[in-house]
């Protein structure tokens, strides 16, 4: 019981951390942001639609993913951002 208790805390922490980054993508790179006159604006725009997505996939189809699908969309945002 303790390991499934862990399990889902990791869980909820690995979630918030996507939801985090997200949030702090779309705001540094996003319009006004920090970072928004130093990208390409190419990059720029695909990133933040994905972000945006992810954003989405997270209170959708995301109330249900696994801890996997969590991490390897926060490694891919990394990778980018």
């Amino acid at each position: 019981m303790f390991k499934k208790d862990m399990e889902i805390l990791a869980l909820k922490a690995i979630k918030n951390d996507l939801e985090a980054y997200c949030y702090k993508m779309k705001d540094i790179c996003g319009p006004y942001g920090s970072h928004e006159k130093y990208l390409d604006p190419a990059v720029k725009d695909q990133f933040l639609s994905e972000v945006g997505q992810c954003v989405d996939w997270i209170y959708g189809e995301g109330e249900n993913a696994s801890y996997q699908e969590y991490t390897d969309k926060l490694e891919k945002f990394k990778k980018i951002g």
